[in-house]
């Protein structure tokens, strides 16, 4: 968990850019596990480890299909679709997919690497475009 609270930010503007541990793992649980994997891939290629960025892409798209697919499919229909879409456990296939990520991180980023923040304008796009989506999915349901 140290790795968590105890980042190696730096603003040394030589330092390489990623995105932070906390960004991945907090967009993961409230956009998708997609979200942060795209970020965490994004810091493996910068990092040039090809190997461990396609296992998180793998392992993302893997999740993104269980959390929006399995999950309703598993979860017996009611007529009352709001309590319906509340009580299906797409927050815990959030949360563990989340917590994954973080395993990744923990396993393969170096922990004396110093880095400073990466531009914020890809995390912003994806949460607009997922929000967009989770949107319409919800107005599927009908909820709104």
């Amino acid at each position: 968990l140290d790795v968590f609270l105890e980042e190696n930010i730096t603003e040394d503007k030589t330092a390489i850019s990623l995105y932070s541990l906390k960004l991945i793992v907090v967009g993961s649980v409230i956009l998708t596990t997609l979200f942060g994997g795209v970020l965490l891939i994004y810091n493996f290629l910068k990092l040039k480890k090809y190997g461990v960025a396609v296992a998180v892409l793998i392992y993302s798209i893997f999740f993104f299909i269980i959390n929006d697919f399995l999950i309703d499919a598993i979860t017996p229909l009611t007529s009352d679709t709001y309590r319906r879409h509340r009580s299906t456990p797409q927050l815990f296939t959030a949360c563990s997919g989340s917590l994954f990520l973080f395993l990744f991180w923990s396993a393969y980023m170096s922990k004396k690497l110093k880095y400073r923040h990466a531009n914020i304008w890809l995390p912003m796009v994806l949460a607009v475009i997922i929000s967009l989506l989770i949107y319409l999915d919800l107005i599927s349901y009908k909820i709104f």
